[in-house]
């Protein structure tokens, strides 16, 4: 009985202070979309907690990427699926240069075909063409994913799959190429872990999955191939 006064007190509260808060942050567009993206963090570390409990939490993703990089126990054959201006590409050959033998990045280079969030079509374009870094390891893939990767371009060493498409069609149809190919030891990088797109794709695939937690940040996750257990953490 005592749990549902609370719950009823709980209701009738709300009830009176959601109206003004609505009203108040109706007034500020900017500080409504500060608290969205604040509920959306805290529910994504709920999310990570409730499926694997205690794991590695990182303040930014450069530092989860120097934990990645960490498992990667040889020189290694990076998959990066949304370059945009080529941040990541160029902080890992800035940083972890000995660690890459390949890089092959995906990308249209003139932004999203859809709208993500409150993103419109051509976010993130690169003006249709690649960021201007020079390494002979390089390969730019200039197009739409679904025409520009085949599981052919997947090499027998170990991988790092970077997932920075933002929506899910594009993500799973990158799934669905690989995933027979995974190996024990390989990555996988999700930018945008806290979104709704790459998060189903997540509870589609990972979650309970063959799969070690490495860590997470307020917006994405990492995790390492461990086929000798359906659930491990780190």
């Amino acid at each position: 009985m005592s749990n549902f006064k609370d719950a009823n007190s709980a209701t009738k509260l709300s009830g009176r202070l959601l109206p003004i808060l609505v009203s108040l942050l109706g007034r500020h567009r900017a500080t409504a979309r500060k608290f969205k993206i604040l509920g959306e963090h805290l529910d994504f570390q709920l999310f990570v907690h409730d499926n694997w409990g205690e794991v590695s939490y990182f303040r930014t993703r450069e530092s989860l990427w120097k934990e990645m990089v960490s498992h990667l126990n040889e020189p290694t054959a990076f998959y990066e699926f949304g370059v945009a201006h080529g941040y990541l590409t160029n902080f890992f050959f800035n940083y972890f240069d000995k660690t890459v033998w390949s890089w092959n990045g995906f990308d249209r280079f003139v932004g999203l075909p859809n709208s993500w969030r409150d993103l419109g079509v051509g976010a993130f374009s690169n003006g249709g063409v690649p960021p201007e870094i020079e390494d002979q390891r390089i390969i730019w893939r200039v197009g739409d994913v679904e025409q520009t990767f085949n599981e052919t371009m997947i090499e027998n060493r170990t991988s790092c799959f970077i997932f920075d498409l933002d929506l899910y069609g594009p993500s799973r149809f990158v799934w669905d190429v690989f995933k027979s190919k995974l190996k024990d030891g390989d990555v996988l990088y999700f930018d945008e872990a806290f979104d709704t797109d790459e998060r189903r794709l997540i509870n589609e695939e990972i979650v309970n999955k063959m799969f070690t937690v490495i860590g997470y940040t307020p917006y994405a996750l990492a995790v390492k191939v461990t086929r000798d257990s359906d659930h491990k953490q780190t």
